[in-house]
């Protein structure tokens, strides 16, 4: 038995709490901006969806979907910034039950959806442009109606032949089209020789200067040897991107991208004192993800990161 009298130390418990790993940051950080206002802004194409699902729309991971949900059932407005066509909204509410009620950025900023209402950047002559162009283009002798026509004979019998793009990224103001990126021809050829006397001969029928209102470029995916031809329209000489059409957004929101095809809309984020979340991982082949990463707040390692991110931000805000 003790004494009387005997010293006994009182013993204190306290619990330490871990420090808050990467993606628990991230979800406080988005909690905050959000809980201010801010909107909820989804890269399309390498963040929410894969960007080399080409036949179809296939998201990069099916945890991303479920954070999104609560967010959006707590009042959150989330929209998408993508390349792709307007229809990328519609499939993702009718086949994974969002409500994408947040300003979009479509057609790689062509067009701004805000509230249900789209509103074009590009002047109305561009749209007939573009729609000559797939009608022209369909007469070329080196035009293919699908990517295995295409590979089939640029593989087996090394002929030069393109197609459509696929569905996902045609839109009203943006075309694309798909040719086999292993021939000897480079991307300048190909654009010089292949497409440009067409282009330019639709953009002086349709009223347009082909170097001040359009924009024409030739790029190149890493998966399956893809060449992309990419017609887009300029305003005032200046090519329309992603950033153009996020200067006619009125709230800020938080981004969250992997930097291909970002830059400028991660410029225009931070002027408006929105968070930008970098996402690692685009299979694309660009120099702009190293920027883009640079200049974002907090950097996660993949979009599964982001979805756990995004679970803590809704827990932050219950």
């Amino acid at each position: 038995m003790p004494l009387e009298n005997e010293y006994r130390p009182i013993i204190i418990r306290t619990e330490v709490q871990a420090p808050l790993n990467k993606w628990q940051l991230c979800g406080t950080l988005i909690a905050n901006h959000l809980r201010s206002g801010n909107n909820l802004l989804l890269d399309g194409d390498g963040v929410l969806l894969k960007p080399d699902s080409l036949d179809r729309p296939e998201l990069t991971t099916p945890k991303i979907i479920t954070p999104i949900k609560t967010l959006e059932n707590l009042g959150i407005k989330v929209g998408v910034a993508t390349a792709r066509g307007g229809q990328i909204i519609d499939y993702l509410c009718n086949e994974y039950g969002l409500q994408m009620k947040g300003p979009s950025i479509i057609e790689d900023g062509h067009v701004v959806v805000s509230d249900g209402i789209r509103k074009n950047l590009a002047s109305p002559n561009h749209s007939i442009f573009v729609a000559d162009v797939r009608k022209r283009l369909l007469l070329h002798p080196e035009f293919q109606t699908s990517w295995n026509n295409v590979r089939t004979l640029s593989e087996v019998f090394d002929m030069f032949a393109f197609c459509p793009g696929g569905f996902q990224w045609q839109g009203k103001f943006r075309a694309s089209f798909w040719f086999f990126a292993n021939g000897d021809k480079d991307d300048h050829e190909i654009l010089s020789e292949v497409f440009e006397p067409v282009l330019r001969i639709l953009a002086q029928e349709n009223g347009l200067g082909y170097e001040n209102d359009l924009d024409v470029s030739v790029g190149r995916m890493s998966v399956g040897n893809l060449g992309i031809l990419s017609i887009k329209g300029k305003i005032n000489g200046e090519s329309i991107t992603k950033g153009t059409a996020a200067r006619r957004l009125i709230q800020p929101w938080v981004l969250a991208a992997d930097g291909f095809g970002d830059t400028a809309l991660a410029t225009v984020t931070k002027k408006f004192k929105g968070a930008i979340i970098g996402v690692e991982g685009n299979l694309d082949v660009s120099n702009e993800p190293p920027e883009f990463l640079n200049s974002a707040d907090l950097v996660l390692r993949d979009p599964e990161e982001l979805a756990f991110a995004l679970s803590h931000a809704a827990n932050c805000l219950e």
